[in-house]
């Protein structure tokens, strides 16, 4: 006979076990959704390599491309249709802003994984459909949370950015400016 994909066994200690054949899904594979795809774009291999780690480790996420640029980037996004796109600010010969406006453009979710710390480049990055801001300071016990709020249809910013964000609003509202010279 065949051997069934799992298979329980009884010890005479009364604890039983289930084995699982290698290759084939886990018994209640069938009421596990269907991992949301995430395409990271950074120009730096090992921060690539470190949030893949991090995504990776997460049963209802699965990494299904990088990228080191925006043209790379754009033609990964066409080819892999990701869910949601972690996205630097600072790639090498061009901008992750520009993606992040041509990613909402096309539907799909961004967050960005910066090492910008000014609260100008949060709201930067909302305004231009961003759904979540994290550091890289913050990524390895934040980018899993952003990836679950933009899966909910919220926006996360991180705790650090969150702090330097209405500090930053509410020391313009003081001063009487709640406009701010914008470059973009």
């Amino acid at each position: 006979g065949t051997a069934a994909p799992h298979t329980r066994i009884a010890f005479t200690t009364g604890s039983t076990a289930t084995l699982r054949v290698p290759g084939l899904p886990p018994p209640d594979s069938a009421a596990m959704p269907t991992p949301w795809r995430v395409l990271i774009v950074d120009d730096h291999p090992i921060v690539r390599t470190g949030l893949a780690a991090l995504v990776d480790a997460e049963p209802d996420l699965q990494v299904c491309g990088h990228a080191a640029d925006v043209d790379e980037a754009l033609r990964t996004l066409d080819a892999l249709a990701p869910d949601v796109v972690l996205v630097d600010l600072s790639l090498r010969e061009s901008n992750g802003l520009d993606f992040v406006k041509e990613a909402t453009r096309r539907d799909v979710r961004t967050i960005v994984v910066s090492m910008q710390d000014k609260p100008i480049w949060v709201e930067r990055c909302l305004a231009a459909g961003a759904v979540g801001y994290v550091q890289k300071s913050d990524a390895g016990r934040c980018v899993v949370t952003a990836i679950q709020r933009a899966r909910a249809r919220r926006i996360y910013v991180s705790e650090s950015m969150s702090e330097l964000l209405l500090s930053h609003r509410q020391g313009r509202e003081r001063n009487g400016s709640t406009k701010e010279k914008r470059t973009d």
